[in-house]
């Protein structure tokens, strides 16, 4: 019997991999930490076009600031911005073949 491949291991590990062994607290922070990556990596992709209206219109109301920019804008307008930036740099477990996420 030939040895397995690097993908069979992998496959064998994520297999056993249990989040629940792990803290509640250590959990949350790297949720915390997921999300501000993606908000982050989101921000510089050229789909977030939220965050480019966001800065045009920025006026008197500016009190918000937008993660990854030094300019402020509408609280409504931050939320927006960041909300599209997160979702476009999420990188969620996507089958591309059926368009679903892959079940935990």
């Amino acid at each position: 019997m030939s040895e397995a491949t690097y993908s069979e291991k992998l496959a064998r590990y994520h297999d056993r991999f249990d989040m629940k062994k792990f803290p509640e607290s250590l959990r949350r922070q790297t949720s915390i930490l997921d999300s501000l990556g993606c908000l982050l990596a989101g921000s510089r992709l050229e789909a977030a076009a939220g965050y480019g209206l966001a800065v045009a219109t920025s006026g008197a109301n500016s009190i918000s600031s937008l993660v990854g920019s030094d300019r402020r804008v509408s609280f409504p307008d931050a939320v927006q911005a960041m909300s599209v930036a997160s979702h476009c740099g999420e990188m969620d477990d996507i089958h591309g073949g059926a368009g679903t996420c892959i079940a935990p």
